[in-house]
């Protein structure tokens, strides 16, 4: 049985509104790693609820899965209290904003819980970030809310009740023809909604931002899908913002593979499958390299350039940031960096002490990695040349 044809047509299934139909037991194991690396296990957990007992996992497996149901749960009443938080007091303050990504994709799923999401993304005019700041500056006084520090001149990064806001300015959008976004939209009170074809091409270019980078998992192409669904979504001029925007070609293969993986309602004069060494490539990453790309990537920015030189460039960049990682990271280990930012150094020292004596074998095998890429990454590296991104 092919595992990941298995852990799609439960995907689709749950897209589709449709009840899932199994042949044979699959390996759920299997399914389950899929399944919490792609931070999709609430949405597999339903549709194992829908299956017949026969093809269900056994009972320790299943409990698992419906114990990551509830957690889920919980998390999405907290990005709902977030989610009120950040719009109520931006339109209390006459702040213009608009919600992106996940904080409005999760009302078009069939079961919006489920659509995880790791933070709330708030775009506001530029202008109004200063007034931003003294305002979130009362509830950090009140402990309504912490900072996260992310260093980003055009970004501010709340947690609030343990959920993350990240509240960025039209100044950090990277695309030329979204650097307007507020002109795009259509105004309701003070929230700003892009229409489904715009929202969709915006997706898709963040989504290549992601692939470029890092890697993009199924989740992002389930959004896809969501919108390609919406009855105002018009794919030809999707298409064409995309083209704009330097990734027509990555769209129309994200599009067909929709189509393939989900039945997505997409009709696009381009198909795939008549590439069949581009599908299995791009098959194999996306199923396989998680939420964010994490799962086969060894650091930032690790395939982003193809070229032996620029290779060997990014080769030393991912063992800098494997040997030195950022502040944010480091402060996730040694608490004593969040009051005393100017220890980085020693935190560093304290790091690869631990790292080479007393986890030496563990350490080197990262380091070899970074230096001499596996077969995954010789075939990204194609992937993305061939995809032009």
């Amino acid at each position: 049985m092919n595992n990941d044809k298995v852990f799609i047509s439960l995907l689709s299934s749950f897209l589709n509104s449709n009840n899932p139909v199994l042949d044979e037991v699959p390996d759920w194991k299997y399914i389950y790693n899929l399944s919490n690396i792609n931070n999709v296990i609430a949405i597999i957990a339903h549709e194992i609820s829908l299956l017949q007992d026969e093809y269900k996992p056994n009972k320790e497996i299943l409990s698992v899965f419906k114990q990551q149901l509830g957690y889920t749960v919980i998390e999405f009443d907290k990005k709902c209290r977030a989610k009120e938080f950040i719009t109520k007091t931006l339109s209390e303050n006459e702040i213009d904003y608009m919600l992106i990504k996940g904080a409005v994709l999760s009302d078009y799923y069939p079961a919006p819980e489920y659509r995880t999401s790791g933070d709330i993304d708030v775009i506001i005019k530029n202008d109004s970030l200063e007034k931003c700041r003294q305002i979130f500056d009362k509830f950090l006084e009140s402990g309504a809310v912490k900072y996260n520090n992310t260093g980003h001149q055009y970004e501010i990064s709340l947690d609030y009740d343990g959920y993350n806001i990240e509240t960025h300015t039209d100044k950090d959008l990277d695309n030329q023809y979204f650097e307007n976004i507020f002109n795009l939209s259509k105004k309701c009170g003070y929230e700003f909604k892009l229409n489904d074809t715009n929202h969709l091409a915006y997706v898709i270019c963040h989504i290549a931002k992601h692939f470029r980078h890092y890697g993009a998992g199924i989740r992002m192409f389930m959004d896809i899908d969501v919108l390609s669904r919406r009855g105002d979504c018009n794919i030809e001029k999707v298409i064409d913002i995309c083209k704009k925007s330097g990734y027509e070609k990555f769209a129309k293969a994200c599009l067909s593979m929709c189509k393939i993986w989900f039945n997505s309602p997409i009709n696009i004069n381009y198909d795939i499958r008549n590439d069949e060494r581009l599908r299995e490539l791009f098959e194999n990453e996306v199923i396989n390299a998680g939420t964010f790309g994490e799962a086969n990537k060894s650091g930032p920015d690790y395939y982003t350039i193809s070229g032996s030189t620029k290779i060997r460039n990014q080769k030393i960049r991912g063992l800098l940031y494997y040997l030195f990682p950022s502040i944010n990271q480091m402060s996730l280990k040694y608490k004593f960096l969040k009051k005393h930012k100017y220890l980085l150094p020693v935190a560093w020292i304290m790091r690869i002490f631990t790292g080479f004596f007393k986890r030496k074998k563990n350490s080197m095998s990262t380091v070899s990695n970074i230096m001499n890429p596996e077969q995954n990454t010789k075939d990204y590296l194609e992937l993305i040349k061939e995809l032009n991104i």
